[in-house]
């Protein structure tokens, strides 16, 4: 069984990846946008894993998905959004 650990940049630590860690926002109702993050459970920095939509989700559930259409996709996602992003103590 593999061992799940993230390292906050705030901290300097590592800390194991359980579902406590995990959640989602939605950042435009309107397009069905919503970010999945991490939260340190030390001192709740964010860390952006991904960035969704329907266009993605459709891309994901394909038969064979196109990793490098996919993240290219996120890519101008992320870069759409990101002025909306809530971050609590990263630099990002």
């Amino acid at each position: 069984m593999a061992i799940n650990v993230i390292f906050c940049d705030k901290r300097g630590k590592g800390f194991r990846l359980d579902a406590t860690a995990l959640h989602e926002r939605v950042i435009d109702e309107a397009a069905q946008v919503s970010e999945q993050y991490l939260t340190c459970p030390h001192c709740e920095s964010e860390y952006t894993f991904f960035i969704k939509d329907p266009e993605i989700e459709r891309m994901i559930h394909v038969k064979k998905p196109d990793i490098k259409k996919i993240k290219a996709y996120e890519d101008r996602l992320l870069e759409r959004y990101a002025p909306q992003f809530k971050r609590k103590g990263n630099k990002k």
